[in-house]
C-alpha cells in the first residue's frame, strides 16, 4: 500500500514541477531572446551601493544552528 502512494506522490509532484516551468521559446521579431535583452553584466551596467566596489550582503544568521550561543 505504501509503494503505491509514493508513486502517486512522485508523479504529482513531477507534474506540479513541470507546469511551474517557464516557456523558453519567447523571442521578439528579430529573433532574439527577451531575456537575452534585459540582463547586462556589463560593468558600468551594474547597480553599485558605492562606485567601484562591490557590495554582498545576506540576513542576520543570528539565530539556531548558525548561532547557538
Amino acid at each position: 500500500m505504501r509503494k503505491p502512494l509514493l508513486l502517486l506522490l512522485a508523479v504529482c509532484l513531477s507534474v506540479l514541477a513541470a507546469g511551474c516551468g517557464g516557456d523558453d521559446d519567447s523571442s521578439d521579431a528579430a529573433g532574439t531572446s527577451t531575456a537575452a535583452q534585459e540582463v547586462s553584466c556589463a560593468k558600468e551596467d551594474l547597480e553599485l551601493v558605492e562606485d567601484g566596489s562591490l557590495t554582498i550582503g545576506t540576513d542576520n544568521p543570528a539565530y539556531p544552528p548558525w548561532f547557538g550561543g
